[in-house]
């Protein structure tokens, strides 16, 4: 048995835990960043209950064999009990902690729920799922779905994303929310690797007929748009220039299309393998024992990845599969995060900093705009449909039901036509600020105030991107005066630029008052004679638009390749 430590916002999540369990909360959910060690925390509040309430039990349910398998072996590991596993063939329900399949535990009306018996705390891994019917009657069946069940257990839930996109209610499940500490935040205090973005162009990916369904993008649509477009290449040609040494796994959306980016990995000489729902389990284990190993590069996926799956040494997740779901997103660039040391092995259970090799960041190389329409940031939604149906969930793969052919007409594809020269831009993943920024035609960040702008433009510094802070006087005959060299993030960068302002200054957009005047005689001449559209639009959106057309202007002349990062 290796007694694991945890670390402190580890034991305050707990504490809070157990202290709703105590007035009266009968369902509570974690909500803390991938990395961040939700398994590490079950388990210690599972070993402290089953200590507080002998002879009772402990249920965990997960909806994947990996997962099932994985906190299996974590619970055996760290408490020394006996786990047992309710899946398939296996039952064993006499064991003082059970792992089972939600799948197996609501096949036939609950029988073989029924069989685990004394149980008091149920826990459920990846708890955004939890609106679903399965979960639903797994927990009615431990007597956790209402007071006043004699015997009844309570429920806790740990996910990274406690929201969904097809708006089922999550509240109608859980009852209070323990919030742990958000990525920006175990960044900032070293136990998650920082995270920078790249956006690279597909001149050719038109999706501007995909349709939703189920509340995100079909699939089936995406993987045709990304298959007929340049993007599988323009990922292996990326992929060769910013990261070609590092490991790195691909979202793909359907298992053609991870198929069609597979081959042109391979075909660029990178050792890439396909997983997908249905690679045979034991294929499926042999390559990510490859992957850890180093023997292969790449993971090439399609809707395995983006739950479950503990690989701290990725250094570079591909996105390649545009979603409405911030939670999904935050899921999958959440695979490339955790901390690793080439030399040591795996850092997130470690209370001390490592010494030797440490992965230095994770790179999220974006070829269908994502990282433009989602920010790093888990959202907490519990508000969604009171009429709860049974959705779909095969054992490996969430499929979206067909509810709907209508076309995704707010789909944001200004982004593919392109303006500027850039081929690879980067991207601010947190879009933290609450300061009015924009861009300019060209990409370059900048914060428009009364007489300047200051932007924030990366550079080249020993072969790494860097940030450089300017202020640019709107006036053309005054001259360009540096603020700041080389950041190591965008966001960094941004703050730094941020404190620049003076008190005599006004930014010309805050966040939320611009957008609800209409635009003013002057204000629309001037917007006419830059070619800034007018129509429908209110007053704040015009002077944005003014703002980006004169920055344009002031800025993007003076930009040079080596300024933007960019490939040529």
């Amino acid at each position: 048995m290796t007694r694991q430590v945890l670390r402190p916002f580890q034991v305050d999540i707990g504490d809070d835990v157990r202290r709703e369990w105590t007035r009266g909360v009968q369902r509570v959910a974690a909500v803390l960043p991938t990395g961040g060690g939700k398994t590490t925390i079950f388990v210690d509040i599972a070993e402290r209950w089953l200590a507080d309430n002998p002879g009772r039990r402990v249920v965990v349910i997960a909806h994947r064999t990996e997962l099932i398998e994985a906190a299996a072996a974590r619970v055996q590991a760290h408490t020394g009990l006996a786990v047992g596993v309710v899946k398939a063939e296996r039952n064993q329900t006499r064991a003082p902690i059970v792992v089972a399949s939600v799948q197996t535990l609501a096949s036939r009306e609950g029988r073989r729920a029924r069989q685990i018996a004394d149980v008091g705390l149920v826990i459920i891994d990846e708890c955004h799922r939890a609106a679903a019917r399965s979960y639903r009657d797994a927990l009615g069946a431990f007597g956790a779905m209402g007071r006043g069940v004699e015997g009844g257990a309570v429920a806790l839930g740990v996910t990274a994303t406690l929201s969904r996109s097809d708006r089922l209610s999550l509240g109608a499940v859980w009852e209070s929310v323990v919030e742990g500490p958000t990525i920006m935040d175990m960044r900032r205090d070293g136990w998650l690797v920082p995270p920078s973005g790249l956006f690279v162009r597909v001149d050719d990916l038109n999706m501007a007929r995909v349709r939703t369904s189920g509340g995100d993008y079909r699939e089936g649509d995406l993987g045709e748009a990304i298959e007929s477009s340049l993007a599988p290449k323009k990922i292996a040609e990326a992929y060769r220039e910013h990261c070609p040494g590092r490991q790195g796994i691909v979202f793909a959306p359907t298992v053609s299309s991870a198929g069609v980016i597979c081959e042109a990995l391979v075909e660029a000489g990178f050792t890439a393998v396909l997983v997908h729902g249905g690679t045979p389990a034991g294929e499926r284990a042999d390559a990510v024992a490859a992957y850890r190993r180093g023997e292969t590069q790449i993971l090439v996926n399609c809707s395995i990845f983006t739950e479950g799956t503990d690989l701290p040494m990725t250094g570079v997740v591909v996105i390649a599969r545009p979603t409405k779901s911030n939670g999904l997103y935050v899921q999958m660039v959440g695979r490339g995060l955790r901390l690793w040391c080439f030399t040591h092995g795996e850092l997130n259970n470690l209370l001390e900093p490592c010494c030797g090799d440490v992965k230095p960041d994770c790179l999220v190389l974006d070829v269908v705009g994502a990282s433009k329409r989602h920010r790093l940031q888990a959202q907490i939604d519990l508000f969604g449909e009171d009429v709860i149906p049974e959705p779909k969930e095969p054992e490996d793969i969430l499929e979206l039901e067909d509810e709907g052919e209508e076309i995704a007409d707010d789909l944001d594809t200004s982004w593919i036509e392109g303006t500027g020269v850039l081929v690879a831009q980067v991207v601010d993943l947190f879009h933290s600020s609450g300061a009015g920024w924009a861009r300019t035609a060209a990409g370059a960040w900048f914060l428009p105030t009364k007489h300047r702008y200051l932007c924030v433009l990366p550079t080249l510094v020993a072969g790494a991107y860097g940030f450089d802070v300017w202020s640019v006087p709107k006036s053309a005959a005054e001259a360009w005066q540096n603020v700041a060299w080389a950041r190591d993030d965008l966001a960094q960068a941004r703050t730094l630029a941020e404190a620049q302002v003076q008190s005599g200054e006004r930014i010309s957009q805050d966040r939320y008052g611009w957008r609800r005047a209409a635009p003013s005689q002057n204000t629309l001449r001037l917007a006419t004679r830059l070619g800034v559209e007018t129509e429908g639009r209110l007053g704040g959106e015009v002077s944005a638009g003014i703002d980006r057309a004169l920055a344009t202007g002031r800025i993007d002349p003076y930009l040079t390749p080596q300024m933007m990062g960019i490939t040529v």
